[in-house]
Formats: structure tokens, sequence, C-alpha cells
């Protein structure tokens, strides 16, 4: 969500969610991103998030992502257009991860 005092500024705005994405990567593995060093308190019997925590960091990263994409795509600035492929990189890690392990149960509504 925009601050209606702040202009929405694309550069910071997305350099702040990957870094965020950064984060919730590590705390749902266990293991620092870049080095794959352990975390601190984190073991194979002691995850640092619960399974609750991981669909809920996946809520918030899909919920950004749209918001983010409404921003882009929603302005008449031609200088946001270019912003569009970066924007498709916000929460990756983040949404692969949880994506593709059963971290969200889907349900059918039938």
């Amino acid at each position: 969500m925009a601050l209606k005092t702040y202009p929405f500024d694309p550069e910071c705005a997305l350099g702040l969610l990957h870094k965020f994405d950064s984060v919730f990567e590590a705390l749902c593995t266990g293991f620092h991103p870049l080095t794959h060093a352990p975390l601190p308190g984190s073991s194979e019997a002691r995850q640092l998030v619960t399974q609750t925590q991981k669909v809920r960091i996946r809520s918030l990263a899909e919920m950004t992502r749209n918001k983010v994409f409404s921003l882009l795509s929603g302005s008449d600035d031609d200088d946001l257009e270019p912003w569009l492929l970066e924007a498709t990189k916000v929460y990756d890690k983040t949404l692969m991860l949880l994506a593709d392990h059963g971290e969200v149960a889907e349900w059918n509504w039938r």
C-alpha cells in the first residue's frame, strides 16, 4: 500500500522488496541465502518459522506482488514501464520455495 504523502518510487520499493525476499527465504529454509550457512537457532529439529507462518508469508508476498503490478501498470508515466520486468522478480524466491513444497494447501471447491 502506498502512502499518499509519498510518491511511488520503483527503485526504492523494489530494492526493499528484494531484501525482504532474501529474509523470507532465509527464515523458511534456515540457511543464509548467499553463504548457505545455517542461521543461528535453526536446525532440522527446530525450524525458524511454522507452517502457519509460511502460509502467511506466501499470502503477504502474493498481495504485495499484485499491489506493485497495479501501481506500475496503472500509472501513465512511461518511465515506469522498464520497472515492470523487475517487478516480475518481486518475491520470486519466496513464492517458488513455498509454492512447490506443499506449504500451502490448495482446496478443491466442487
